[in-house]
């Protein structure tokens, strides 16, 4: 009732053979359906005297039973395998282990029903998130676009290098913009944070109350210059103050810094209105804040999963996949 119906007869059945999942099917299937046995010893009982004692003449005058046991069994496949077939209730000869896993997670085809199971234990679930995340996200739009703006900004940065080079350029132009009455206010504002502010404005007020003191008909042009010469002076200090204060802002104050200058719109959304080429995205620890997010049914095909208890006292996940 089933070998006959076979167009080609293997020559043996035992040991296990990749290639003969149909034909491991068909008699696991004809002894659980046609045969109505419901008990999976009984029918990997006699699965096991049929193949142990197949041949393709079809002698059976001399047949035993085989000891076919689980250590046998982890002998020809997996452990994996074998808990799979626990939890299908099948014969693990009907599994057959696919080449590529889903993310961490090992994928196997069941003769029986024709479909692929991926098995994991909790380690490998978590792997396979971080997988996920990883295989997920391709620009950075697509974070700022799901998650918002607000969570987007919360992994983003300025390196080091970056952080030189903007405050450099941006202390170099605020400075190149300021007259010398610019300078000295901006050094007045800093006296109580920098000495050399102090300094330089001490002077530059002494050499401006000398000139106010004479006549008025005493040349003042050189004390007008010595003034100059103090301002200019003054502008290195002026570049330090601006660039301590831009790297700081940078460092500290980056979102707010992005808002100043219309990258960022600080309203209840945070939108994104564009992210300069300095700016960088930590996607190392935007893929551990995903991860938390990631559901176990993320993972699979159809959004279910199943919780299996393996022999080795280790619950697996179990889950249908399209391969």
């Amino acid at each position: 009732m089933v070998v006959t119906k076979w167009g080609t007869l293997p020559l043996s059945l035992y040991p296990y053979e990749e290639d003969y999942g149909d034909y491991y099917a068909s008699i696991f299937n004809f002894i659980d359906k046609t045969l109505d046995f419901d008990d999976i010893e009984t029918i990997n009982k006699i699965f096991y005297y049929f193949i142990w004692n197949y041949n393709d003449e079809g002698d059976y005058s001399n047949t035993e039973n085989p000891d076919i046991s689980y250590t046998n069994l982890l002998n020809i496949f997996d452990d994996r395998g074998l808990i799979l077939a626990d939890y299908l209730k099948v014969n693990p000869f009907l599994i057959e282990k696919m080449e590529y896993p889903n993310y961490k997670m090992p994928v196997y085809f069941n003769y029986s029903d024709d479909n692929h199971y991926s098995i994991a234990n909790e380690d490998e679930v978590e792997s396979s998130k971080r997988i996920y995340s990883e295989d997920r996200w391709q620009t950075e739009e697509e974070v700022w676009e799901s998650y918002g703006g607000e969570t987007y900004l919360d992994f983003i940065s300025v390196s080091d290098t970056d952080k030189r080079m903007i405050s450099n350029e941006e202390a170099s132009r605020y400075e190149s913009e300021m007259d010398e009455e610019e300078i000295i206010d901006y050094l007045r504002d800093n006296m109580g944070e920098y000495e050399n502010a102090k300094s330089i404005v001490e002077a530059y007020d002494e050499v401006a109350e000398a000139w106010g003191e004479l006549p008025a008909i005493a040349a003042g042009a050189p004390y007008q210059m010595k003034m100059s010469d103090i301002a200019d002076d003054g502008r290195e200090t002026v570049r330090e103050i601006i660039y301590g204060y831009i790297y700081e802002r940078l460092e500290d104050d980056l979102v707010d810094y992005l808002h100043e200058l219309g990258y960022v719109n600080k309203g209840t959304s945070y939108a994104i209105n564009e992210i300069p080429s300095w700016i960088s995205f930590d996607w190392e620890e935007f893929h551990n804040y995903d991860v938390d997010r990631i559901e176990i049914e993320d993972l699979t095909s159809y959004g279910a999963y199943e919780t299996f208890k393996g022999k080795d006292n280790i619950y697996y996940y179990i889950m249908i996949q399209d391969y």
